[in-house]
């Protein structure tokens, strides 16, 4: 098979590709049987290699979720250029991740038609695999809110013990047998109401971002096992507001692990620091920010779909918005560009455990009305 270090590796940024338009992938008529790696005359695409390059950097759009999410990589894509010229049997040969596997297929098949091989002064179908490569550029230093930190008076609900007895705890636990009969993997979050006197007054659980294969595994019995074993774990101590105890509520992301039989916290994140991250002009300012900056995509206008979709995210020791992921969904288009407004975020503070900066998570909804 000729790979094709015949061309050079694309470099396509994500600002190249906010304005990159599709073209229209060529329909084939005609499968070839015999297909060649390699021929007197390899193929060229009308205009030459940087004619190709062009193309590309016009067709490939970096798909807002991966930014979002900081995906990168080099995905290696097969295709046959036929007597005809035409690209077809377009498929992976070596993917790095689904979003961007899939936005590389889609802009190999939309190539025009190249002007095809030759062998012994006969047009024939030609294999060819084409590195593509998504490069983001690197995150620039994020600068200090300027303005001071909001004073916090609402405190959320905690285990008595913080996360150390939260942690302990579930080492110490069974794997749910549900969990266990569904070799499931992934992460459940777990929202809980506690009253004034840090009693349950509610526990429920839902799947996190999934793929189909996770999907199945996941049964209500699994939801309801990961809702009994947190309400099974430590005390809780009640909200604060301005000192007093008040009625609140918590987020707990659980991960399963089935081929290690344990159940732990989300990693790297403190879940119940001293104080919590917070935006700059507190939470109307933030709200407002997403409000100027969020855009309704025109596959959703056309379908008249609505609602709120809400955004887990963590926030770095900097105050950085990092690895966001869709904890309520409404539609894939929808998502995908609530995702994208949260990478644009400006600088949060960040959490703090004894004075000192900590990574932490923060929930924002995205809502989008019709009209």
């Amino acid at each position: 098979m000729f790979i094709a270090s015949y061309f050079r590796p694309l470099l396509l940024s994500s600002l190249l590709l906010v304005a990159g338009r599709s073209l229209q992938a060529q329909t084939p008529t005609v499968i070839e049987d015999k297909v060649f790696s390699y021929v007197e005359k390899m193929p060229e695409f009308p205009g030459g290699q940087q004619a190709l390059f062009r193309t590309l950097g016009q067709t490939v759009q970096y798909p807002a979720e991966a930014i979002a999410k900081r995906v990168e990589g080099r995905v290696l894509v097969n295709f046959v250029v036929a007597s005809t010229g035409q690209v077809q049997q377009v498929k992976l040969a070596r993917g790095i991740n689904p979003l961007l596997d899939t936005e590389a297929l889609r802009a190999v098949a939309a190539l025009p038609a190249f002007l095809p091989g030759r062998q012994a002064g006969k047009a024939v179908a030609v294999s060819y695999t084409l590195p593509i490569i998504f490069k983001l550029p690197a995150p620039e230093p994020v600068a200090a809110p300027a303005a001071a930190r909001p004073v916090t008076e609402d405190h959320a609900p905690h285990p008595v013990g913080g996360q150390e007895a939260l942690e302990a705890y579930l080492r110490t636990a069974s794997f749910p047998e549900a969990a266990r009969q569904a070799a499931f993997s992934g992460v459940v979050f777990v929202a809980v109401k506690v009253d004034s006197v840090g009693a349950f007054t509610s526990v429920k659980a839902q799947p996190g971002p999934m793929t189909k294969e996770q999907h199945k595994r996941l049964k209500p019995e699994l939801l309801a096992a990961a809702e009994d074993l947190l309400g099974k774990g430590p005390t809780w101590a009640p909200a604060l507001k301005k000192g007093q105890p008040r009625r609140g509520g918590h987020l707990i992301p659980l991960v399963f692990d089935a081929a290690a039989g344990t159940v732990s916290l989300y990693p790297r994140v403190r879940l119940f620091p001293d104080e919590p991250p917070t935006a700059e002009g507190g939470p109307q300012t933030l709200s407002n920010f997403i409000g100027r900056n969020v855009k309704y995509p025109p596959a959703a206008l056309r379908s008249r779909t609505s609602g709120t979709v809400k955004i887990f995210f963590e926030v770095s020791e900097e105050g950085r918005a990092e690895n966001p992921l869709v904890l309520q969904s409404v539609a894939p288009e929808l998502d995908g560009e609530a995702l994208r407004v949260v990478g644009l975020l400006p600088p949060i503070f960040p959490a703090l455990e004894k004075g000192k900066p900590v990574r932490a998570f923060f929930v924002v909804p995205v809502t989008y009305r019709m009209q």
